[in-house]
Order: structure tokens, then C-alpha cells, then sequence
């Protein structure tokens, strides 16, 4: 198979749902993609274990009625995120968004297999 990092969104949701890759394999070439490129700086908060935590329930009980069911995805840093930090890129910003509540910052829930934050 082709380099996953390379397949169109569509094509990884098709592989997905088909079951030629699986959302764990997805979410690891895409780390792995993601550290060897850590000189851009690009992330924020990185959420790795969770990422692979996500993939793998979603492929043990996978919900193909998703919109992207088993994609990984990264999350801007301006969005609150449950149980990540949030600092919009301001380190002015970092305390204010910390005190939040739980139940403002919860914006995905666990049907997204992972988010980065960047």
C-alpha cells in the first residue's frame, strides 16, 4: 500500500471503512509523521497515548456512521479541548483557559479517534 500520510481524505476513509487500514495503523503513521517533523514546531500539545488509546477502541467497536470514522485529526490551539491545554498561542491566555470548567471545555467527546493541538 501507499504511504497513508499520502492517501486523500477520501481515499484513508475508504481504506478505513473497507478495512484495508485499520484507525491504529492510520494514527501511527501519523505520529510517526508528526515527531520526524517536530523541527516545524507545528504542535502545541501533543497527545500521542491518547491518540493511540482512541484508534484502538475505535477499531475494536468501529462506528462507520461517523463523518470520519477512524481518522485522526489535529485540533487548532484556539478550540478548548477536554483534558488538554488550551492557550490559543498567548501565554497571557494559558491560566484564563485553564480555569474553565469541565463542561465548557468538552467539544468532541470520544468520537473522534484522537486530537493534536496545534
Amino acid at each position: 500500500m501507499t504511504n497513508i500520510t499520502s492517501l486523500t481524505l477520501s481515499e484513508l476513509v475508504k481504506n478505513i471503512k473497507d478495512k484495508k487500514l485499520s484507525s491504529e495503523e492510520t494514527t501511527k503513521a501519523y505520529i510517526e509523521r508528526g515527531e520526524k517533523s517536530q523541527d516545524l514546531n507545528t504542535y502545541i500539545t501533543e497527545d500521542f497515548s491518547n491518540a493511540l488509546k482512541k484508534s484502538k477502541i475505535f477499531d475494536q467497536k468501529p462506528n462507520f456512521d461517523l463523518k470520519l470514522p477512524g481518522v485522526p485529526m489535529a485540533v487548532k490551539d484556539l478550540f478548548c479541548t477536554n483534558g488538554v491545554k488550551t492557550t490559543a498561542g498567548s501565554k497571557m491566555l494559558t491560566i484564563s483557559f485553564q480555569h474553565m470548567s469541565q463542561q465548557s471545555l468538552r467539544i468532541f467527546g470520544t468520537k473522534v479517534p484522537f486530537y493534536l493541538v496545534s
